[in-house]
């Protein structure tokens, strides 16, 4: 449910012109999807408008962004608008010095750091894309066809195809209404979950030799160096599906992706699933030990160092955390 402050924020937001909205480094379906969205509906409105993003879109997210892969600053802007983005690190190198200048951020992350002038933020609620549903709902914006294709792109990203636990009643109908639209749904979502390339088959198979367990194997960690992406000729811009490797391991509660990129940064990705009675493993108070963030379930941090002090380092934090969750509740 929107507050009356947000809904306020956002047709302010509308009056503005010279507007940049920017997306997240290493931009996924829900970044692209909101921000295309948004684009789109102000560009409707005849506001001047651009996109930018530091990093370029994956391949295959380019259905999304219409085949464009960069997104560069056109003109200077008078307003900022961040979709998305919950902390400043996102926001990437190239247009990092942004983080300092947005004036509203739209996201739905709860370990947003506030970093906007104002913030429309709603962390109870499936993505950015269903936030801006809402948000184009209350302020009586048209939606057409190819905005609503958008939306549901966004929305279908980051509940995981309606599976991951952010998905309720109301992003059921978000999707319904938006599927009113005609589009095809069916190849959305095999684009988005069912789509890979044989190289990237080849990694994921070489990766599963690298599993380290622990707690009885209920946290599960792979790690992918760079030298494996750049023998099997793998994009490392195309691995965003090896996150959902330890999720598949069954008995899992908290699954590790660590993983190198050519410049030597180690990005790591932490993910979690538990079912009652037993409370939920909030993978993202470790990310936030070390200057990341994301949702309970989902989450991310970069480190710079070598992979295996990386290794340590958050096998270390996910284990503390357990101990405290788990082994040692209430101390």
């Amino acid at each position: 449910m929107l507050t009356d402050n947000q809904i306020s924020d956002f047709s302010e937001l509308l009056g503005k012109d010279n507007i940049c909205i920017v997306m997240h480094k290493s931009p996924d379906g829900d970044t692209i999807g909101s921000s295309f969205a948004l684009f789109y509906a102000l560009k409707h409105m005849e506001k001047n408008v651009e996109l930018v993003c530091s990093d370029e879109i994956p391949e295959h997210f380019r259905f999304i962004s219409d085949g464009q892969k960069d997104f560069d600053m056109l003109f200077e802007p008078d307003t900022v608008v961040s979709v998305d983005i919950a902390s400043e690190t996102l926001f990437g190198n190239k247009y990092g010095y942004l983080a300092s200048r947005v004036d509203y951020a739209i996201d739905h992350h709860f370990s947003n750091t506030f970093y906007a002038k104002k913030t429309i933020l709603s962390s109870s609620i499936s993505s950015a894309g269903e936030l801006i549903f809402e948000l184009f709902s209350a302020a009586n914006i048209e939606i057409d066809s190819y905005i609503a294709e958008k939306l549901y792109i966004a929305i279908s990203f980051d509940s995981g195809c309606f599976r991951f636990s952010n998905t309720s009643p109301d992003t059921h109908r978000a999707a319904a209404e938006l599927l009113k639209f005609g589009f095809d749904a069916s190849s959305i979502n095999v684009k988005l979950f069912d789509s890979t390339s044989l190289a990237q088959l080849k990694l994921e198979s070489e990766v599963l030799n690298s599993v380290k367990q622990f707690k009885n194997n209920q946290i599960s960690m792979v790690t992918v160096r760079y030298s494996q992406i750049e023998r099997l000729g793998v994009n490392e811009n195309e691995l965003g599906g090896l996150t959902s490797i330890t999720r598949r391991i069954a008995g899992t509660v908290v699954g590790i992706t660590v993983r190198e990129k050519s410049d030597g940064e180690i990005k790591i990705s932490l993910r979690s699933q538990q079912e009652s009675p037993l409370p939920d493993f909030d993978v993202s108070k470790v990310a936030g030990k070390f200057g990341g963030g994301g949702h309970i379930r989902a989450a991310g941090l970069s480190m710079r160092c070598s992979v295996e002090e990386a290794e340590r380092k958050i096998i270390e934090a996910v284990l503390e955390e357990w101990e405290r969750l788990y082994d040692n509740p209430g101390e």
